[in-house]
C-alpha cells in the first residue's frame, strides 16, 4: 500500500521538528525522540549515523557549532517514497549561518560563513579562486 497524504505530511512534519530541534538547541531527550531505535541517517556531510548512539553522535557535533553563530536549516525538496510500513527521505537541507558578533571596523570583510550564507543564497560556488 502506497504512502498516504496523511503519511506524506507527518514525515514533513517530522522533519521540520529535526531542523527546528538542530537550529535551537533542544535536549538530548526531545531531539531523540525524533528517530526510532533503528533510525539510519545518511548524510555526505557527516556520514552514516544508525541506531540511538548514532543519532546521539551526530548531534554531538552540531552542538558545538553554535558559539558564536546562529545556525538555521531550511529543508526543500522532498522526495518521499515508500509503503504503508517503510517510508524512504530525499530533501536538500540547506544550512544558513549568520556570525553573531561582527567586528566593528568599517572596512571588515564578511565572514567566511557569511559570504557562504550569501554563496548558497545565490546559488552559485564557493570553490572561487579567492
Amino acid at each position: 500500500m502506497p504512502l498516504s497524504l496523511q503519511d506524506r505530511f507527518e514525515i514533513q512534519d517530522l522533519m521540520n521538528r529535526y531542523a527546528y530541534g538542530i537550529d535551537v538547541d533542544c535536549t538530548e531527550e526531545e531531539f531523540l525522540d525524533l528517530f526510532t531505535e533503528d533510525a539510519q541517517m545518511i548524510s555526505p556531510y557527516s556520514g552514516v549515523h544508525e541506531g540511538v548512539e548514532g543519532v546521539k553522535l551526530f548531534r554531538s557535533k552540531f552542538v558545538p557549532r553554535r558559539g558564536k553563530l546562529q545556525i538555521r536549516h531550511v529543508i526543500t525538496n522532498f522526495l518521499i517514497d515508500g509503503d504503508g510500513d517503510v517510508a524512504h527521505l530525499k530533501a536538500y537541507f540547506l544550512e544558513f549561518k549568520t556570525q553573531l558578533e561582527l567586528p566593528r571596523t568599517p572596512s571588515a570583510r564578511p565572514s567566511s560563513s557569511s559570504v557562504a550564507a550569501m554563496t548558497a543564497i545565490s546559488g552559485g560556488s564557493t570553490e572561487s579562486g579567492r
